[in-house]
């Protein structure tokens, strides 16, 4: 398991919230995962779905690989019902923090009304990452190495049908 995704977990074992509403089963999230992406080969889609103190989240991912050790990792969360786990993390978000010095380059982004989030590229290690709240519900995380920006992650994430998974 990558950081940013166990510290994503970390964050949300941090909450003891009652759901208000079923998650979506692990199977189902799936389908909004990529299947391919040029250049790579995709792995077996994984998913679960865990309760921890009355918090019931599930959660679907996949990890494409290429011939000179390259990777692409995507994770999707759904955490139905626990509003006040998604608030805390747009607070920072929608504060319009950006960070860059030579070791990373760090701003938020604003896609639309139900989906905003952040991008962040590790300059010295070539790792981009982004991360998305959708719908105050859902949670994306795309994260790959050998990269010179965070174009590739952005440009996954636009052809993931993210309006469909926010009306879910």
């Amino acid at each position: 398991m990558k950081t940013p995704i166990k510290a994503l977990f970390i964050f949300l074992m941090g909450f003891s919230v009652n759901n208000q509403a079923d998650v979506l089963d692990h199977h189902h999230l799936q389908s909004y995962l990529p299947e391919k992406i040029e250049g790579y080969e995709a792995g077996s889609p994984e998913g679960q779905t865990t309760t921890v103190q009355g918090l019931t989240f599930s959660s679907a991912s996949i990890e494409f690989s290429n011939s000179t050790d390259g990777y692409i990792n995507i994770t999707l969360l759904d955490y139905a019902g626990a509003s006040n786990m998604y608030q805390a993390a747009v607070a920072t978000w929608s504060a319009g923090i950006t960070f860059d010095n030579d070791q990373v380059n760090f701003k938020e982004i604003n896609w639309s009304e139900k989906i905003i989030g952040w991008e962040q590229f590790h300059k010295s290690d070539k790792i981009s990452y982004l991360a998305l709240g959708i719908a105050e519900r859902f949670f994306l995380t795309i994260e790959a190495n050998q990269q010179n920006d965070t174009e590739l992650v952005k440009s996954i994430a636009h052809k993931m049908d993210l309006q469909k998974l926010a009306a879910e």
